[in-house]
């Protein structure tokens, strides 16, 4: 009985560690047109779930606070959406999780066409 339970409280000391490979800091850059510096800080539940927030930089300033978005995670795919309708489709590379290559798609406004761009974030 004395094995059994230490067996027991080593497994639970030592805990389920459950693997959130889309939490964390990403930068990379927005390739199309005129190139723009990007971060996104990504938090990831247990489910796949994933919040954040979004920073744009230009012409080398400092990042600056953009968005909050949501969005999920499917295996080695993500997805992602902030309330101003900006989009992240990508995939990591590979199972390793330490990079994402995708698109960036920002909505048409006020006489501006809607945008979509090439996208490559390593943390």
């Amino acid at each position: 009985m004395t094995r059994l339970l230490a067996v027991a409280v080593l497994v639970a000391s030592s805990g389920c560690v459950v693997k959130r490979p889309a939490a964390g800091t990403w930068k990379g850059i927005i390739a199309e047109g005129r190139p723009l510096g990007v971060k996104f800080e990504v938090e990831e539940d247990a489910d796949g779930k994933l919040v954040g927030k979004t920073y744009f930089q230009d012409n080398g300033t400092d990042y600056q606070l953009s968005d909050t978005f949501t969005g999920k995670r499917d295996g080695i795919s993500i997805f992602w959406i902030s309330p101003s309708e900006v989009v992240v489709r990508g995939k990591f590379e590979n199972e390793k999780y330490e990079k994402i290559i995708g698109t960036i798609e920002f909505p048409a406004e006020e006489g501006i066409p809607a945008q979509k761009g090439e996208l490559i974030l390593t943390r």
